[in-house]
């Protein structure tokens, strides 16, 4: 079974967010210092009767009001001015990522724009800069970059003879490696990936220095492709990651290919506690069965794994209740009853000793 390959879409433009930091601000800090005219409530000293004495004078705290004023407008200040950083800080990532989404699709404009009126080689360095700088999985940025490279290879000139030049510095004969590149090209259009990486590295092997970057960037997208391939369809989830991997090592990972890696690596993970570890393979499959359940390892489903994962571990279960019943740890083994029940139904035989255990773990908490 295959999973459905999305379509790509050209993704919209992200509008930057409009800027009311300043409005917060100004709500924020307080118009004025506070008033040392503020009214303080007046004390009355109690009058003893037939008492001529004069009452004491009480000294109000101008001072101390006007510290405390002053010490709350610092505060409020800072907490103003953390709160502008942290609101600053989040505009310029957002803005950085603006930026760089409309520079993405501008050189991949440009980049039609070129290939429509021969400039191949301007169209490949506009296309290879979205693929390791924005985004390899920007729509149609992989398919027009072939593009480019068949455009550039069926536009070099042709080497003219010159034996008097030869005589001085002769230049090396590149045919054979030309020949082979058209080939690349054409394996990568056909997406035979396997006659692809055998053709790039008798390429490479016999001529190191014959255009290097584009040879890197042929080698990514075939490990690139080859990797989610061997995943998706093929069920070889150590070949996928093997590839991916090597293509991580040309140019960074896209979120796609990024994420399933992280499926096949969940799979084999559940896998290796098989039969050894049921309470692991179920955490394992079941994080995956969450994300992907129809990952398979060319004989069975990610959520078939699972399944089969939760009897296992509902009968270890059951047997470490049989052991905590011998020791007469009631409770225990009705907890243990219970939890495998929650993975498996208890087959009829099972079910009056977990009665049985639930009645005495009542009877002796």
């Amino acid at each position: 079974m295959q999973p459905p390959n999305s379509e790509d879409t050209q993704p919209g433009i992200p509008v930057p967010p409009e800027d009311n930091t300043s409005n917060s601000l100004d709500q924020a800090l307080p118009t004025s210092l506070p008033s040392s005219d503020v009214p303080l409530p007046e004390t009355q000293p109690l009058m003893r009767e037939n008492d001529n004495s004069a009452p004491p004078v009480t000294k109000r705290p101008w001072g101390r009001w006007i510290l405390f004023g002053l010490i709350g407008y610092l505060f409020i200040g800072g907490l103003a001015a953390l709160g502008a950083n942290q609101v600053g800080s989040a505009r310029i990532a957002t803005t950085a990522q603006w930026v760089a989404a409309v520079e993405a699709v501008k050189q991949f404009n440009w980049g039609i724009q070129d290939l429509e009126n021969g400039r191949c080689d301007n169209a490949r360095i506009r296309f290879q800069f979205i693929i390791e700088n924005y985004d390899p999985t920007y729509p149609g940025v992989q398919k027009n970059y072939i593009n480019a490279l068949i455009c550039l290879d069926s536009t070099a000139p042709l080497a003219t003879a010159n034996p008097e030049a030869a005589t001085i510095t002769p230049t090396p004969d590149t045919r054979g490696a030309e020949e082979k590149f058209s080939l690349a090209l054409q394996l990568l259009a056909n997406e035979e990936w396997d006659t692809l990486l055998d053709t790039l590295d008798s390429l490479r092997k016999n001529n190191p220095n014959y255009r290097p970057i584009d040879i890197d960037g042929l080698y990514y997208l075939a490990h690139r492709s080859r990797g989610v391939d061997r995943i998706l369809i093929g069920g070889n989830l150590e070949g996928g990651i093997f590839d991916l991997n090597r293509a991580e090592k040309i140019g960074p990972l896209d979120s796609e290919a990024a994420g399933y890696r992280q499926w096949a690596t969940l799979y084999l993970n559940g896998l290796s506690f098989w039969g050894i570890d049921w309470g692991q393979a179920v955490y394992y499959f079941g994080q995956l069965v969450q994300l992907a359940p129809n990952v398979w390892d060319g004989s069975y489903y990610a959520q078939d794994r699972l399944a089969t994962a939760q009897v296992g571990y509902s009968e270890q279960l059951i047997r470490q209740a049989e052991a905590m019943l011998t020791a007469r740890g009631w409770c225990e083994a009705h907890n243990l009853y219970k939890e495998a029940a929650e993975y498996a139904p208890l087959e009829p035989i099972v079910v009056p000793t977990a009665d049985w255990a639930e009645v005495k773990c009542r009877n002796n908490p």
